[in-house]
């Protein structure tokens, strides 16, 4: 098995060759234009009125810093510094507002979610969850592609949708040269795009379940509440996305056992997937007493984030979502494994790993959120849009969600939020449309690019395996991203009003 995921995973040279390429032609083009765009902007700030200039000053900073994040002529996170030199060094806010965006109390509260999750991964917590579901749901193709599924889709939730992918992936390419061993090879073969596909998609779709699921959830929650005037909420959240990601995860599902791979229900040699997962958790032995510790602090926190809106009224003290993550990541530094003396279950040097840059690129949204906000320039963009007040509400959120697939299809979801979501406020301010909708919508939408390996990381690590064809990537990406597209408008047209009122 572990040859066969050796020589899978060098199989892909080509396209990475090829990838790398085009990748370093936008990086050429996008560090000169980016520049450039700031400097036209900067002449037409100095030749405007008064009241117009701040807002073409931030027009050239949002442009430079979409263009760099778009072609990632610099490293995403880096780019996201632009903010905190270009707004002081404009006039549009203080420096001091500035600086602040970069330690809001959301930046802290997924840096105390970031902690947690490193702590249930440095203990193997999330290893033992996976096989535990392969074990139960190996029977046949049907039933162990909707465990892989279910299994990638809830450790994304709470752990980076990369960590769950590459996670995952080991374990299943183990699996498939397992059943080509056993079954005929166009079974296996369907078999093993099938998992893989459902690898890739779960761990996005499982990711839009929380707030500290995908970096765009993240972005939206950071700077809802300067452009729309709503705090988010981690609980109010996950009753508004928990449904549509179970809801997208079972139609993926559907599509891929039933329509594009139409999978039997049992193996032609009986039971093949199961020994394999058990033979795995024999291996990993008992729960030791650090997983079991860090499950408490895990199981405890989500329950407070969840229950937070019933007991806060009740408490003397002032606590919300990022009180609750640190207290959870503190916890984990200062509670013993209970194995090794002096040994925490989390130890600093642990937290290397951990993904700094999204919490900077949430500074970097922050600032320019603020910045949109002071300089006039969300009002400025719903007048020029005004015309499009007479379209249907629904046609111009289905918009909103499609731009936003297609962008995110060519760059970085992370990047796609960071630029649209306060466009498309803007854009709902205008046409009479819930601000928080639109924004939402084009949260959603930018972690939904499934037909091209740049999409989503999670995509990439599939397609990097060599077993997926790119001709079969867009065809089967095609008919999610469409089911994607049709859910989410719905989901966000009838279930923002009932959450947030």
């Amino acid at each position: 098995a572990r040859e066969g995921v050796r020589c899978a995973l060098m199989s892909t040279d080509a396209p990475t060759a090829a990838s790398t390429a085009a990748h370093g032609t936008a990086r050429r083009v996008g560090i000169v234009i980016g520049p450039l765009w700031f400097f036209v902007c900067m002449v037409l700030s100095a030749a405007a009125d008064t009241d117009v200039a701040a807002s073409w000053a931030v027009v050239g900073v949002v442009g430079w810093t979409a263009t760099w994040w778009f072609t990632e002529a610099i490293p995403i996170p880096a780019t996201s510094l632009l903010p905190a030199v270009l707004l002081p060094a404009t006039g549009v806010l203080e420096p001091a507002d500035t600086y602040a965006r970069y330690a809001d109390g959301v930046v802290l509260m997924f840096l105390g979610g970031f902690i947690i999750a490193a702590a249930i991964e440095r203990r193997g917590l999330h290893r033992r969850a996976a096989l535990y579901t392969l074990a139960l749901a190996g029977r046949g193709p049907r039933s162990l592609l909707a465990g892989v599924m279910l299994v990638t889709a809830v450790l994304s939730a709470w752990i980076s949708n990369t960590a769950a992918a590459m996670l995952m992936l080991p374990i299943v390419l183990a699996v498939v040269v397992h059943v080509e061993s056993t079954e005929e090879p166009e079974h296996a073969r369907s078999l093993g795009q099938a998992l893989l596909l459902g690898i890739a998609y779960s761990a996005t779709l499982g990711g839009l379940a929380t707030l500290i699921g995908t970096p765009p959830n993240a972005i939206l929650a950071s700077i809802a509440g300067d452009l729309t005037g709503t705090d988010i909420g981690f609980a109010r959240w996950m009753l508004f996305a928990m449904p549509m990601s179970l809801g997208l995860l079972f139609t993926t599902w559907l599509l891929l056992a039933f329509v594009v791979y139409r999978l039997p229900a049992r193996f032609n040699a009986g039971d093949v997937a199961r020994p394999e997962a058990r033979t795995k958790l024999a291996a990993l032995g008992a729960m030791r007493t650090g997983e079991r510790r860090v499950l408490v602090v895990f199981l405890t926190v989500a329950l407070a984030w969840a229950t937070r809106p019933m007991f806060e009224p009740l408490l003397p003290f002032g606590i919300d979502d990022t009180t609750i993550a640190l207290i959870g990541a503190l916890a984990c530094f200062a509670i013993p494994d209970g194995q090794r003396p002096g040994e925490r279950l989390l130890g600093w040097e642990d937290t290397r790993a951990l993904p700094w840059g999204v919490l900077v690129l949430l500074g970097g949204g922050l600032a320019l959120a603020e910045a949109f906000t002071a300089s006039g320039l969300n009002e400025r963009v719903g007048i020029a849009l005004s015309g499009m007040a007479g379209m249907d509400d629904w046609l111009i959120l289905a918009a909103a969600v499609v731009v936003s697939i297609s962008v995110t299809e060519i760059a970085s979801n992370t990047a796609s939020a960071a630029a649209l979501i306060p466009i498309a406020a803007a854009v709902g301010a205008a046409t009479g449309v819930d601000p928080l909708a639109m924004a939402i919508a084009v949260a959603l939408g930018s972690s939904c690019g499934f037909m091209m390996p740049a999409g989503t990381p999670p995509i990439a690590i599939a397609f990097s395996t060599g077993r997926l064809p790119i001709l079969t990537l867009l065809r089967v990406g095609f008919a999610v991203n469409l089911a994607c597209a049709v859910v989410v408008t719905a989901g966000v047209a009838t279930g923002v009003a009932i959450i947030w009122g």
